[in-house]
């Protein structure tokens, strides 16, 4: 079993929003390759984090509780059924230490390409 994605939803740190703008991610379809836990020391505790990893990307995605929840509420809490799975990036704007600013969210797409079959992006 993959890691339950109910344990995450504390999580509040997502990656920064320039590098899907700079990379033209946005919108673009991205294979789930795999799901980890990654560690990001914060004063005198260790924040656990889901981070995605794309089959077209050297770079992870780490996952706040949005994107978590989106996530679990399309392809499960089991997070070792999210691998084999496409999903789309796109940003938004939200609130963050008083300021608003550019955030990445999620969006799984409704209809899955079938197995072996590469994602094209629409």
């Amino acid at each position: 079993m993959g890691f339950d994605a109910n344990e995450y939803l504390g999580s509040s740190q997502s990656l920064n929003a320039q590098m899907v703008k700079e990379k033209g991610l946005v919108g673009k379809n991205l294979l789930i390759a795999d799901v980890t836990e990654e560690k990001y020391p914060k004063e005198d505790k260790v924040d656990i984090k889901l981070a995605l990893h794309f089959a077209e990307l050297d770079r992870l995605l780490v996952l706040n509780k949005t994107n978590v929840s989106i996530l679990r509420d399309k392809f499960g809490s089991d997070t070792d059924s999210w691998g084999g799975k496409v999903i789309q990036l796109f940003l938004t704007k939200v609130m963050y230490n008083k300021e608003l600013v550019d955030s990445i969210q999620v969006n799984p797409l409704d209809e899955q390409p079938k197995k072996g079959a590469l994602p094209s992006s629409g």
